[in-house]
């Protein structure tokens, strides 16, 4: 079964073991290198959870399986969005769910739009991005695909 929840920082040594167990394809799709065994910092910032982030995570049997982060960009309420689903969990909607929690926690602090940047390679991504958002439009941001998604709220919310 698997676990839906948000991150924390007793989750540091499972965060560790996913990212370091990343096939190097999947590795560059997300962090655009070949990451390996990640740095305490990286780890330190995919679990940060406060006013401004946000990180949640699919688990099963104690191992994380994928990973979504929200943070709020300088404007104060663009959120950048970013998710890795590891290979043999891909295409199970982990990331469609992972996606719409981040979102909606992103948008509970204050994100008025999510801002999303991918390999142009990455398709992916892109395909769930185009699910979850159909109306998205990205553009060249110098060799990234930047999509820019303004967020709703729901009626009764505010």
């Amino acid at each position: 079964m698997i676990e839906l929840r948000a991150a924390t920082e007793l989750d540091r040594e499972a965060m560790t073991d996913f990212v370091a167990g990343l096939s190097p394809d999947t590795s560059w799709l997300r962090f655009a290198s070949g990451i390996g065994r990640p740095t305490r910092a990286l780890v330190t910032s995919l679990l940060r959870r406060d006013a401004t982030h946000g990180a949640w995570i699919a688990v099963r049997d104690g191992d994380i399986v994928a990973h979504t982060s929200w943070s709020l960009l300088a404007d104060g309420v663009t959120a950048e969005l970013a998710a890795v689903v590891s290979d043999s969990w891909r295409r199970s909607g982990l990331g469609r769910l992972l996606g719409r929690l981040a979102a909606d926690e992103a948008a509970e602090n204050g994100a008025q739009g999510l801002r999303l940047e991918l390999l142009p390679s990455n398709l992916a991504a892109r395909g769930l991005l185009l699910h979850l958002w159909p109306h998205a439009a990205g553009h060249d941001g110098g060799g990234l695909l930047v999509y820019d998604v303004p967020l709703r709220r729901t009626a009764g919310a505010g």
